[in-house]
């Protein structure tokens, strides 16, 4: 009886776009935009350079004897081929979960051992393998008529197996919690910008207009707006009476109505950087006493009454919410500014 079940296929797309993320995360200083299931390949990532990495998935959901290694492989090759033949590119990648992912002799599984994402330029694979694996090239060039880059080839061992998500998920998740920690957040958030960066690729690959990529300041859109948003940890820690001259009830009572309207405005990201620069360059210029968040907060925040406004709100609530988006800013101004430097925006 014909087999129906697509749970392999949909095991397939989950694979690729966690390869998408581990890649970001892995290039994140030279990218400028990434794609899923782009015009070439099933990964493109832009680079700031205007060259481009060419990603190949393959993966399988039962691991075990990888009999179709070989078969998965020559499969990737066959538009890997068309992607080495575009002109402007730094690298190609066939990445899989296979333990060895060209198939042949058991003894090679040494080169993608260590249960880790393992990378390996093509022509340090053993002697057996390039062999191996020229054979189903060559075999592909005369039949494509094209000539295949095997300098610029890379093969790629990302483990991704089994029906617990976190465990599937865990070399991902590990590497995005390293990338928290570098930007002084917290880990604990990191299934939640995973789980947003899936669903935001997952919907730009179902876009059946390839030229529409994400960018790396819309992936990162996420971190800034978890690392800004109002929790209820801020509304027992900031003392706005004290802080901001603001009646403590009435603080309270805005923050509740309008806290959907604050995280907005905390997440815009060019919004952040702007006021984050104006403290930097106000801290430059004035006194010891004069340099803290509250008293540029007090005496700058109509500033910022343009970039706010709305014609629904008097002027004293509008005053109250402006001071509220600053303060809230500008005590997250050490993660927005440590991730502009870690992803170099």
């Amino acid at each position: 009886m014909k087999n129906f079940n697509a749970s392999a296929s949909i095991f397939g797309w989950h694979f690729q776009i966690n390869v998408a993320i581990f890649f970001m995360l892995n290039e994140i200083q030279n990218i400028d935009s990434v794609r899923v299931e782009g015009k070439d390949e099933d990964i493109e990532f832009n680079l700031k350079t205007g060259n481009k990495i060419f990603i190949q998935a393959k993966s399988k959901s039962d691991l075990g004897i990888d009999k179709k290694a070989l078969e998965k492989f020559s499969e990737g090759l066959k538009t890997l081929i068309y992607a080495s033949n575009n002109k402007s590119y730094e690298r190609l990648y066939f990445v899989t979960n296979y333990p060895n992912p060209i198939g042949g002799q058991q003894s090679h599984y040494y080169m993608f051992m260590g249960g880790n994402y393992i990378e390996r330029q093509f022509l340090e694979l053993p002697e057996s393998s390039i062999k191996r694996a020229l054979k189903k090239i060559k075999e592909i060039e005369k039949s494509e008529n094209l000539k295949f880059d095997i300098d610029n080839f890379r093969i790629v061992v990302m483990p991704f197996d089994g029906n617990i998500k976190s465990t599937r998920e865990r070399i991902i998740e590990s590497k995005l919690k390293d990338f928290l920690t570098r930007i002084s957040m917290k880990e604990s958030y990191a299934r939640e910008i995973l789980e947003i960066w899936q669903s935001d690729l997952f919907f730009n690959a179902s876009d059946k207009d390839t030229n529409i990529n994400l960018s790396k300041r819309q992936l990162m859109w996420p971190v800034i707006s978890i690392c800004c948003n109002l929790r209820e940890s801020d509304k027992v820690v900031i003392d706005y009476e004290e802080q901001l001259g603001l009646d403590k009830e009435e603080v309270e009572l805005i923050i509740s109505r309008y806290e959907d309207f604050i995280n907005r405005q905390t997440e815009r990201f060019d919004f952040a950087t702007k006021v984050i620069g104006d403290f930097s360059v106000h801290r430059k210029s004035h006194n010891r006493r004069e340099k803290n968040i509250n008293y540029f907060v007090l005496k700058n925040w109509n500033s910022y009454v343009d970039a706010i406004f709305t014609d629904s709100m008097d002027a004293e609530l509008l005053e109250t919410l402006i001071k509220i988006i600053l303060f809230k800013i500008l005590n997250n101004k050490q993660v927005i500014n440590e991730m502009i430097t870690e992803v170099n925006l």
